[in-house]
């Protein structure tokens, strides 16, 4: 017995391995896949909707992929016109940004901290938002290869009504349908529900860093939608860029103004409204965020840093969709008060 459990565990091992390898070479092909799948659960709510109006399911999918090509040519326009206008002012804001740290020398010494000016004025602002531009320049990558992703949302959602009746055809019980069905109604759900809230986040973070005078809101909008669904701390990595622009634009008042505004906006939908939403077994352990950040990151390159929660999210819910390997999602989640 416990050979045969050796060789198993050896074998799955090996099998992990083969997988992550095979994930990591064809990372180009498989993100956009990925996203695909990703979109497609997102717009499966309002394809129900208009076939159970009656609507053709060709007719519901060419709206759909219309409204996508519509959304995604707005995004990417706005998105690389900001992060363009972001890049430009960099030298701008590094020079802004040195004065303020000789500033602060000057300030710190003068009350008998000594402080080396040469070391502060080696600070950049640049490096606060390099990995911004990065980030981004991937998702722009990402839309310009559209196409690709938008023909694989629409054969997808062709599929979906289909899906149910292939399995019961290929494995005949009704125990595999009904796992297969548990599994898709609750990732169906978490996207959803997390993608609602990120939204949520954007536009309130956008809007209020609008309202005090901070420049590139939209942008400072759609990194907070985005890192979003990196629970505990991609409301900080967030709020790092727009608050380090406050800083060399408006000074520590306005730098001050944004931080509230992040900590205020995380605090309210991350840390309220959103555990009350998914409920208590949707949480991830801050260990296994971690570690699937940095996992993914490696495996699928920076896009994979904002899929890194959603995949680990999808295994989770497949571990607790079966009975078997119920015990290891437990493993996965975050430590529950008694």
């Amino acid at each position: 017995m416990q050979t045969n459990q050796a060789l198993r565990i050896l074998l799955g091992t090996a099998a992990l391995v083969i997988i992550v390898a095979g994930m990591k070479s064809s990372a180009e092909l498989f993100v956009p896949f990925l996203l695909a799948c990703f979109i497609s659960i997102l717009c499966a709510p309002l394809m129900s909707w208009m076939t159970a109006h009656k609507v053709p399911a060709g007719i519901s999918v060419t709206m759909i992929v219309l409204m996508l090509i519509g959304l995604f040519m707005v995004s990417g326009s706005l998105l690389g016109a900001s992060t363009q206008a972001l890049r430009d002012n960099i030298p701008e804001y590094r020079d802004s940004f040195n004065a303020l740290l000789q500033t602060l020398a000057i300030r710190l010494n003068n009350i008998g901290i000594a402080v080396d000016e040469n070391l502060l004025s080696n600070m950049e602002p640049s490096s606060a938002l390099a990995w911004v531009g990065t980030i981004f320049a991937s998702l722009r990558d990402m839309l310009i290869d559209f196409i690709i992703i938008i023909f694989i949302v629409a054969f997808v959602l062709l599929e979906a009504n289909t899906l149910p009746a292939k399995i019961q055809r290929a494995f005949g019980d009704n125990n595999t349908l009904g796992y297969t069905k548990r599994f898709t109604d609750n990732v169906k759900k978490y996207l959803v529900i997390k993608a609602w809230i990120s939204l949520a986040t954007g536009i309130l973070i956008g809007l209020a860093v609008w309202a005090i005078g901070l420049d590139y809101p939209l942008l400072w909008g759609l990194l907070a939608f985005f890192l979003n669904f990196v629970p505990s701390i991609g409301s900080f990595l967030a709020s790092l860029p727009a608050i380090a622009v406050a800083l060399v634009t408006g000074g520590w008042l306005l730098a001050s103004y944004t931080a509230i505004i992040f900590i205020i906006a995380n605090t309210l939908i991350g840390n309220i409204i959103e555990p009350r939403i998914m409920g208590a077994n949707m949480g991830l352990s801050p260990l296994v965020v971690f570690s699937s950040l940095i996992i993914w990151g490696w495996i699928l390159g920076p896009v994979g840093i904002l899929l890194a929660v959603p995949l680990t999210m999808v295994l989770h819910i497949a571990l607790q969709s079966h009975p078997d390997t119920q015990w290891l999602a437990v493993l996965l989640e975050r430590a529950r008060r008694e």
